[in-house]
């Protein structure tokens, strides 16, 4: 499954309420705000650190570079444009966005 986020923690609770029904070997894909949440030293990504190795996270480069956060990706988060957003639906059967 593919959950996609476009939330920040600090101004919704669906990260939050995603990870909690996300299954081990799930995908994330942060965008718009929701690549605020990773952030280092926030909540929303001391929440997503709990869940490494479990899910796969990705952040989209567009919306990261639009928000001057590209230099502040953690190594455990990919970074993926357009093209890898169209890649990531294509390779998961299923996808659910929260908001």
């Amino acid at each position: 499954m593919l959950h996609i986020v476009n939330k920040a923690l600090t101004s919704s609770d669906a990260l939050q309420r995603c990870l909690n029904l996300a299954s081990k070997g799930s995908s994330l894909l942060l965008i718009e705000n929701g690549v605020f949440n990773v952030l280092p030293e926030t909540a929303g990504w001391r929440l997503l650190q709990q869940h490494l190795g479990n899910i796969n996270i990705y952040a989209l480069s567009e919306d990261l570079e639009a928000r001057g956060l590209n230099k502040l990706l953690p190594d455990e988060v990919q970074k993926v444009n357009y093209n890898g957003f169209v890649a990531l639906t294509a390779q998961h059967e299923k996808s659910l966005s929260w908001n």
